[in-house]
């Protein structure tokens, strides 16, 4: 999908108690930053907070392309933050 068009990577994090390490290791290694917009994580909590930026971290020390990251806590604000970059998009 991300090769046809880049989008939005939206992850529910609310409810979530851990990250997988399998799973977090998975999106790591075969995350293509060119697929995505940003990425924005709905109620993160601060454990999950520290893992998303120290990877993205992560990935900038290793000259690997960044993009974008947003925490907030609802779906509405999810959904109001990417009308907005949206209107940024297209100036």
């Amino acid at each position: 999908m991300g090769r046809q068009r880049r989008f939005f990577l939206v992850t529910d994090l609310s409810e979530a108690t851990s990250i997988d390490l399998k799973a977090r290791d998975h999106v790591s290694w075969n995350f293509q930053t060119e697929w995505f917009h940003g990425a924005i994580y709905i109620g993160a909590g601060l454990m999950q907070r520290a893992v998303a930026t120290s990877m993205s971290f992560f990935h900038s020390l290793m000259g690997q392309a960044t993009r974008p990251q947003h925490f907030v806590s609802t779906e509405n604000e999810a959904r109001a933050l990417i009308d907005e970059e949206r209107s940024l998009m297209d100036r």
